[in-house]
């Protein structure tokens, strides 16, 4: 995986409400917490996502309700198998899918 495939993906699970610490990114991801931290600092300050983080036994790292339709949010897999389904699909359904794509990719 990726710099920028790591990064989509924690802003990913972030806007999907969940909310984690950066020793649980850092396992999934296979890096350490510091690169975690160094990930979030990029997220926040280069790129704008509002992500908080709350120190504690309850607190964690995550995102409120945060939707913003000019970040690209899917990841290359996800590009990929869009634009599969838009050959194959009729006039309409392409049409809406090219429209997800432009929103979000």
């Amino acid at each position: 995986m990726s710099i920028d495939e790591r990064r989509e993906e924690m802003i990913r699970i972030l806007l999907g409400g969940e909310r984690t610490t950066a020793p649980k990114l850092a396992m999934q991801f296979g890096v350490s917490v510091r690169t975690i931290y160094r990930d979030l600092a990029l997220l926040t300050v280069d790129r704008g996502y509002p992500i908080d983080t709350e120190p504690g036994r309850a607190g964690g790292i995550y995102m409120h309700n945060f939707r913003h339709a000019h970040r690209r949010i899917l990841s290359q897999s996800q590009i990929n198998a869009l634009n599969t389904a838009i050959e194959t699909a009729s006039y309409e359904i392409a049409k809406t899918l090219q429209s997800i794509l432009h929103s979000y990719a």
